[in-house]
């Protein structure tokens, strides 16, 4: 039963803001609403929470929520938000009559006035009805508009949203998104995810149809869809970085080095593997590396015996939710294939662990599985090595996928250097919380100070080693021009570090944290930056690199 006391109870406004924290994985645009703060403490609004959770849609819960926790104010800008994606998504306007009954519902508890009661009760009759068009909606909320002036705002950004022109918003039909991932390395995922509510689904779905998959395998199309969103909300949008967006990014990439390969060697199995290795390889990240978790003894770390630790979760995430009705992407699989499925995803996950990433490289540079060794291109003796592993070719694409906004148009990139520079920021701030010694990268202040360096290194002894080393052994299309889209990259940082030092004097942390010059210490000052799906201690210098 709701609570009747006059005021929320801390640990009711606790729960509230656990329940909202589930909802907010649904609809991971949420993240940007941080208006759950604050909150109403009236009981008529906590008993109306529990009537909206129990009996409406988890939007309506959601809103709900927001009336709840939130303040009017920031209830506004929530609401104008979604009236755009209202024109995005083609949602069915009995939402919206819902946010607008819990947001009078806020006036009602204040006041006696009878004309704003009658708008009251017109506006949760016409919710219950769930038939309300948009034009009913938008007359009745002008039927209040001249009550307060909370109304007439809401209205007023009503109309704006109606006379956006639609040629300024960016949308993707599914035959274009088909086509798109058929020849483009590039989608501007921050656009995308304006006009796609489930990115990540939707992705890795288009993606699975681009290389025949549904058709070759023995694949249900509503499991793969289930598991997919499953998957999807259990990325945590609070995280800048490892959220579903970023692997939604590694798919797309993924499934980008997939048609650059010259030939149709791998299977449809592998091909289906890949995917979904690229879809949970981040799922449920923490926002915390491998080392973080080792140093603090977290639960994960004991758990997984400090070996590996976040790659070893995601992996048991991807299966666990695989037992979940529906979600079997394996069911019409025989054993033979699903255990070979098995098998490749862990192979590929796992290797998103930093502390392989130099002996990953080295094995690919040792020219024993070369297929076209530049040293040896004009030499006619010379003799090309085995064909690289089937495993390995996998490997190594996810890995090159997990830092592929390397290789994207700068400002891409930019943006995704400085989503995964907040992450480790807040890392840092944890670990002085806890009385650690902050991280390599994780200093907020040296951090900024550092920045267009730090983004050099990643890309000279990360990014730039592993792709020069898949191209000698790997039959990759045209893969020169990828590396110098790296490389350009590269040079725009170097003219905005040098930009940057004619501006400010040179500072004695330039001299503590100096870029490294061997790859091997590389490997060390960039682990948390590379983050290839999960920032993870190296085995070998691990210790120097967290500072733990």
């Amino acid at each position: 039963m709701p609570s009747r006391n006059p005021r929320i109870s801390n640990a009711s406004a606790q729960h509230l803001r656990m329940e909202l924290d589930v909802v907010a994985q649904v609809e991971t645009r949420v993240q940007h609403q941080r208006w759950w703060s604050l909150r109403f403490e009236h009981p008529v609004m906590e008993e109306r929470f529990q009537i909206y959770y129990e009996e409406s849609s988890i939007v309506s819960s959601k809103w709900a929520c927001g009336v709840t926790l939130g303040s009017a104010a920031a209830l506004q800008a929530a609401v104008f938000y979604d009236v755009f994606a209202l024109k995005s998504h083609e949602r069915t306007p009995w939402v919206f009559v819902d946010i607008a009954v819990a947001a009078y519902e806020t006036k009602a508890v204040t006041i006696s006035d009878q004309h704003d009661l009658r708008i009251l009760a017109a506006l949760d009759e016409a919710r219950k009805a769930h038939d309300v068009t948009r034009t009913m909606f938008f007359l009745l909320v002008l039927l209040g508009a001249i009550a307060t002036t909370w109304s007439a705002q809401f209205l007023a950004f009503c109309v704006l949203a109606m006379y956006v022109k639609s040629s300024e918003q960016k949308f993707w039909s599914p035959d274009e998104l088909l086509a798109l991932s058929a020849t483009s390395q590039e989608l501007d995922l921050f656009t995308f995810a304006h006009s796609c509510t489930l990115p990540l689904t939707t992705l890795l779905l288009t993606t699975l149809e681009s290389q025949d998959v549904f058709v070759t395998l023995p694949l249900r199309v509503e499991s793969v869809a289930d598991f997919a969103q499953e998957i999807e909300n259990r990325y945590q949008p609070k995280n800048p970085y490892h959220n579903a967006l970023h692997a939604a990014s590694v798919v797309w990439d993924v499934n980008f080095f997939l048609r650059k390969l010259e030939a149709s060697r791998l299977a449809p199995v592998q091909l289906f593997s890949a995917l979904v290795a690229a879809a949970v390889h981040d799922v449920n990240h923490p926002g915390v590396n491998n080392a973080f978790l080792v140093a603090t003894t977290a639960p994960l770390a004991i758990k997984y015996s400090d070996d590996s630790v976040l790659e070893r979760m995601h992996l048991a995430e991807a299966f666990q939710t695989c037992t979940k009705d529906g979600c079997d992407i394996f069911e019409a699989f025989p054993p033979d294939l699903r255990r070979q499925s098995r098998l490749q995803i862990i192979s590929m996950v796992l290797a998103t662990d930093l502390s392989g990433h130099l002996t990953h490289v080295n094995r690919l540079k040792s020219k024993l599985y070369a297929v076209h060794p530049t040293s040896e291109l004009n030499d006619p003796s010379s003799t090309p090595g085995p064909m690289l592993p089937d495993e390995l070719v996998l490997q190594t694409l996810i890995m090159m996928a997990d830092v592929g906004h390397a290789m994207k148009s700068f400002p891409l990139h930019l943006a995704w250097s400085e989503r995964v520079a907040e992450e480790f920021y807040r890392q840092g701030d944890t670990e002085r919380q806890f009385g650690l010694t902050i991280s390599p990268l994780c200093d907020h202040a040296a951090g900024v100070e550092r920045f267009e360096k730090n983004q050099i290194g990643f890309l000279d002894f990360v990014v730039l080693p592993l792709y020069n080393a898949a191209r000698d052994v790997l039959p990759l299309a045209d893969f020169d021009d990828v590396i110098t889209n790296v490389r350009q990259n590269a040079a725009t940082w170097e003219n905005r570090a040098q930009a940057k030092n004619d501006m400010i004097p040179n500072s004695p942390v330039d001299a503590m944290l100096a870029i490294p010059a061997t790859i091997e210490e590389a490997v060390a000052y960039t682990e948390i930056v590379v983050d290839v799906g999960n920032d993870s201690k190296t085995k070998q210098v691990g210790s120097k690199a967290s500072g733990l």
